[in-house]
């Protein structure tokens, strides 16, 4: 069938939007924060508000009334990554970097002249969170720099340049200790700055990184971004303000049950902190020349309500319903309307592969993504994907040998994998493969170089295994092959079982090799073996197999709470 003239697919993208627009008018407007649970309660004559959040879909993305993401944080892997996520160049994507996550709510903290109040003639609200936080050490010898949790006069502001390294995103060397930074933040430390007691500690913060009150962990048993391997570096921690004493206290643990210990108790007025009466809760982090990963897995909140003052009354119930039911009325009659035009014109959407992708893949969301390559490059490197150069060939694509400009403008091999299409299915693999395989971090793992995107053609760059996998260590190299010694044989299953463990225990969001075959295992110049064809397959619904002579496995993304079924177990 001949594609549409562009008059007709604009017409039809029109429906579409109206379409849209109809479902989101009326599905976002009872619950502009439909990903947290949120509720109010009312506790001895005081009233609380309270929000909760699980975990993190990625659909936060496109609500940005649930979070304000700043800096270099992202929303990935069902957490927030409040520093990046990535196994890639750390030079580029994790040394010297800073990130903040707000809830975009401003609450009102203190009030004058309410009731209840103290000497001053100030009432300050009270609060408390929990909230699950990973510190993860990216390589066993590093950890550093830090994450805290915030309450910030300004919930939108970025973390301020220069303020990685020991400034936690919070400040830099021109504004700690300001004043003017209207901020409070109980910060878990993992470097020892002069001013620290150790590289192991909780402190609270205000308006700058010199705590006013500091504790080691380490007599609780607490160890953060730990280097035991046994260890996930996940902690629980609960923080409790009273706003009629005005102090602070923080409970941590490795498991759900709140200890009857604090490890950091402190006096806080927070009227004579903030810049005004409101603020904001959230996280921050950052990185310097040493690094960690910080990332958030949930997070409860729930703060007293105090009156701001303001004269604004609720709608009435009659008010209300036409605020919100004429806009929807109006919505779904549009929508309706761009039903029937689109079932009239029977026509389909996106015929133009390249640029459907552009719009449907948003390259900039993935946390760290690698270098883009440039597609001329490729296919020069490639031969024009010549016969020649093919490594493999399964169900997702081939794989080809090429050779690109690298580092210091050296040349360098690398492995292309030309994914088999650009319809819908092809986007949801390239996407997949690209976002969840550049966030495993292990050295036997095939690492993830780049990405290339051009005329519908989907490619990612690995690191090329120039010995080949290992079946044909084992059994193609002919009778004047040389036999593997024992020593070799030995580095070879320690450094797949590394892997093997890392992916099904480690990773967070582990994929279970239901298929394991000798061609998944690849060798470098050094003897090392690296596990590959784990990428795609990192999708619930995806498994892909190759040929013998390419990449052979089949994979399925389990959590935690899952197990290994017989799911389409392939035989002999």
């Amino acid at each position: 069938m001949a594609p549409p003239r562009r008059g007709q697919r604009a017409a039809t993208g029109l429906a579409v939007l109206l379409l849209l627009y109809a479902i989101s008018a009326c599905s976002l407007l009872p619950a502009a924060r439909a990903q947290a649970t949120a509720f109010t309660s009312t506790r001895n004559g005081s009233e609380f508000s309270t929000f909760s959040f699980p975990s993190f879909g990625n659909s936060l993305r496109q609500l940005p009334g649930n979070l304000t993401v700043l800096g270099n944080a992202t929303v990935n892997a069902n957490a927030l990554q409040i520093t990046p996520d990535t196994r890639n160049d750390p030079e580029k994507f994790l040394i010297n970097q800073t990130g903040r996550v707000m809830y975009p709510r401003a609450y009102v903290l203190w009030a004058a002249n309410a009731s209840n109040t103290s000497a001053d003639g100030r009432r300050l609200a009270s609060f408390s969170t929990v909230f699950k936080v990973n510190l993860f050490r990216a390589t066993p010898s590093v950890k550093g720099e830090g994450f805290a949790f915030l309450i910030a006069s300004d919930g939108a502001a970025p973390p301020p340049p220069g303020s990685h390294g020991g400034y936690l995103g919070l400040t830099n060397a021109s504004t700690d200790g300001s004043a003017a930074n209207g901020f409070a933040a109980v910060e878990l430390d993992t470097v020892k700055q002069p001013y620290d007691p150790d590289d192991n500690h909780v402190g609270l913060d205000v308006n700058g990184v010199r705590s006013k009150v500091v504790a080691s962990l380490t007599p609780f048993g607490i160890d953060l971004a730990t280097n035991n391997t046994k260890d996930d570096g996940s902690h629980m921690v609960w923080i409790d303000y009273n706003g009629t004493a005005r102090h602070v206290w923080v409970y941590m643990a490795k498991n759900g049950s709140r200890p009857d210990t604090p490890v950091l108790d402190a006096p806080l007025d927070l009227s004579r902190v903030l810049l005004g009466k409101t603020a904001y809760f959230g996280f921050s982090a950052s990185t310097g020349v040493l690094y960690q990963l910080n990332c958030l897995h949930s997070w409860d909140l729930t703060v007293e309500l105090l009156p701001d003052g303001s004269n604004k009354q609720p709608l009435s119930g009659w008010k209300l319903g036409l605020a919100i039911g004429v806009p929807c009325a109006f919505a779904l009659a549009l929508g309706l309307f761009a039903g029937l035009y689109i079932k009239k014109r029977g026509r389909r959407i996106g015929d133009d592969s390249s640029s459907m992708v552009r719009s449907t893949i948003n390259f900039a969301s993935i946390p760290g993504v690698p270098k883009e390559f440039d597609y001329k490059e490729l296919r020069k490197g490639t031969g024009n994907f010549d016969e020649k150069m093919k490594l493999g060939q399964g169900g997702y694509g081939v794989v080809y040998r090429a050779t690109v400009v690298g580092e210091h403008g050296r040349s360098m091999e690398v492995a292309v994998k030309q994914f088999s299409g650009a319809n819908t299915k092809g986007q949801e693999d390239f996407l997949a493969e690209l976002s969840i395989i550049n966030l495993l971090r292990h050295r036997n793992l095939v690492k993830l170089l780049g990405w290339c995107h051009q005329d519908g053609v989907l490619l990612l760059v690995y690191d090329f295994m120039p010995n080949g996998s290992l079946d044909r260590l084992l059994f193609g190299g002919g009778p004047e092959a040389p036999v593997l010694t024992w020593g070799h044989r030995y580095n070879i299953v320690a450094g797949v079982a590394s892997a093997l463990n890392y992916l099904h225990h480690e990773y967070d969001q582990r994929p279970a090799f239901m298929w394991p075959a000798l061609p998944v295992v690849l060798g470098d110049d050094d003897g090392e073996m690296a596990v590959s064809g784990t990428s795609t397959a990192l999708t619930s619904s995806s498994s892909y197999y190759a040929s013998s002579a390419g990449w052979t496995t089949q994979n399925y993304l389990l959590t935690r709470e899952h197990d290994v079924a017989d799911r389409d177990m392939p035989t002999a």
